[in-house]
């Protein structure tokens, strides 16, 4: 016999105190802290209690009383439902105080180390349009609010035809927080250029058009599954578009022989290699057009030829109605989730990448690789490390360690002039310093501070994502990096800064769950001179700055604002040995 749980009160009139992690705000009940989603502090509002705990609970508001002083009427017509934009009620001057206080807040708490006068937070350049990518889901049967709900119900009563429901509708939009198999139908939003609502809104309605079936989540059938868009500060668009065969394809099956791009985080045609010119990856031969399908024959029968062609059609469709696409791909993802990192991406029309241009560098942008989401502001976020890095030393020099093996490469690559000694580097990079760039994804970091560097080594843990930092730095004429795939824990040991010096700075861009405490163990025996800390965590961050405050001071912190109307906030820290 179960126990019968007490009903959960519904609180009348609170007054929301104050901004929480995580997009929420709260306020003390009894002894509970109490979080709430979608208010802003000095709302009064009736919150109905949802879950309770030991020491907080979680509520929802079900009446506002009085609004705010501080609040502003969101932009989204999603807001509240779609969980990405938090923030719209919030100016976005709150916003950017709130985040600076979250940064001081896990730092001071977490890392319980000394801290400077933290530097004014750097604001995103654009508060709308701002991201270079979405990805959206396809479900056939949309999520529906409450108020959705209500009208579908009284049209069930009008018309007693349930395959007229609201809910049997398939729709193309956001997965809702928490619930896999949900997907909000989002007609627009404002986080990319508009051009990227017109073109999903397009394949949507061109799909319930022309019969489309739309992808079941939870029993993994339906042809139209997933929809990827990017742009570029170039103007360039790409578009991939995931379908979900009935029967499982090869690429040959689909189109005849179709350019591939390898795994996780790709983006490179096979032919490319560390010996293709610059001028080569700049002009990369266009991809072979896609041949006529074959047969119901070679295709393994009807019911495949005619999803085959459907989705033939409609990349045809899109390519057709937006000729700004520049890079139109698409793939069949028979696995239970929608990440392509491991799947074949196809070119259906166009290039298999994008560019996008930082100063006067070009970086190329794949379908797999990692690139900021916020163009404009990742080169300001950029350009604090690189002013982190490269500020000269209280002497106006930067000293090598001589007694290491220090040199510039490996022994055999010749594509340098540069001698291996440490002792006679040429005098126009005497003072440059030796960089350590740990997980440096596509390079982009790497290539971006080589200018100023004897020589910029960088790691990252996937293959796919270093082959791209190589033909950046080919794309740029950078011949100053040197890149290495693994794990970093197994990579940056002794024995390899032994082979290639001890590094002058380390520049360190970990993932949300921060570094491994054997890289900031080897990271202490390295010893470099300071240390460029970004994070897209604080929390982690500060837990790290901890373990290094025993040899090293925080000489600055610099919060950017990567995400507005979101909670997310990334932060620079410099460190200086002690």
């Amino acid at each position: 016999m179960t126990r019968k749980k007490k009903p959960l009160p519904l609180l009348e009139g609170v007054t929301i105190e104050a901004v929480a992690a995580e997009g929420k705000c709260l306020f003390h009940w009894d002894d509970l802290v109490v979080f709430v989603p979608f208010c802003v502090p000095g709302d009064v509002c009736d919150v109905q209690i949802r879950r309770k705990k030991h020491s907080f609970a979680e509520g929802e508001v079900v009446r506002f009383i009085k609004y705010s002083n501080v609040r502003v009427k969101p932009f989204c017509q999603h807001f509240g439902v779609c969980g990405g934009c938090k923030w719209q009620n919030l100016p976005y001057e709150e916003q950017l105080k709130f985040k600076q206080q979250q940064v001081f807040d896990q730092l001071s708490r977490i890392g319980k180390i000394e801290l400077p006068e933290f530097r004014p937070i750097l604001g995103s350049v654009k508060t709308q349009e701002y991201r270079n990518k979405l990805d959206f889901g396809c479900a056939n049967k949309r999520y529906l609010t409450k108020e959705e709900i209500e009208e579908d119900r009284s049209r069930y009563e009008e018309i007693e035809d349930n395959s007229q429901s609201l809910k049997n509708k398939p729709a193309i939009g956001f997965h809702i927080t928490g619930a896999f198999d949900k997907i909000l139908p989002i007609e627009k939003c404002w986080l990319m250029d508009d051009l990227h609502n017109q073109i999903r809104n397009e394949v949507r309605d061109y799909a319930v058009a022309n019969g489309l079936s739309f992808f079941d989540l939870r029993a993994q059938t339906g042809l139209l599954r997933d929809v990827i868009i990017r742009n570029s500060n170039t103007g360039e668009w790409m578009v991939i578009i995931q379908f979900h065969f009935s029967t499982p394809l090869s690429a040959e099956g689909v189109f005849v022989s179709p350019p591939k791009l390898g795994g996780a985080r790709g983006g490179l045609n096979k032919g490319m290699t560390d010996g293709v010119s610059a001028a080569d990856q700049t002009t990369p031969t266009p991809p072979r057009s896609a041949l006529p399908l074959g047969s119901s024959k070679n295709l393994g029968g009807e019911t495949v030829t005619s999803e085959v062609e459907q989705a033939k059609a409609l990349l045809q469709h899109i390519a057709d109605k937006f000729p700004q696409i520049s890079a139109l791909m698409y793939l069949d993802n028979q696995k239970c989730n929608d990440t392509i990192g491991d799947q074949d991406i196809l070119v259906f029309k166009g290039n298999d990448h994008i560019f996008e241009l930082m100063e006067d560098l070009r970086f190329k942008v794949g379908p797999k690789s990692f690139y900021q989401t916020n163009t404009e502001q990742a080169y300001h976020l950029y350009k604090v490390a690189r002013a982190f890095a490269l500020a000269p030393m209280d002497n106006g020099q930067w000293t090598m360690d001589r007694s290491s093996s220090a040199r510039l490469l490996p022994k055999g690559r010749k594509n340098y002039d540069y001698p291996t000694s440490a002792d006679n580097y040429p005098l126009s990079i005497i003072n440059y310093p030796l960089i350590y760039d740990l997980y440096t994804g596509t390079g982009t970091i790497a290539n971006f501070v080589a200018k100023k560097a004897r020589q910029v080594i960088g790691i990252e843990y996937v293959p796919e994502a270093i082959e791209d930092a190589k033909v950046n730095s080919q794309i740029n004429g950078i011949t100053n990096t040197l890149f290495y795939a693994g794990d970093m824990k197994d990579i940056l040991t002794d024995d390899f800064i032994a082979e290639h010096g001890r590094p002058d700075v380390i520049i360190t861009d970990p993932p949300r769950a921060g570094m491994h405490p054997d890289v900031v163990k080897t990271i202490l025996r390295a010893a470099p001179q300071r240390i460029v800390y970004v994070s897209c965590n604080p929390a982690t961050q500060a837990r790290d700055l901890h373990d290094l405050d025993a040899d090293y001071r925080v000489a600055a912190v610099q919060p950017v604002d990567m995400f507005p109307h979101t909670p997310h906030v990334e932060n620079v820290v410099l460190l200086i040995r002690r």
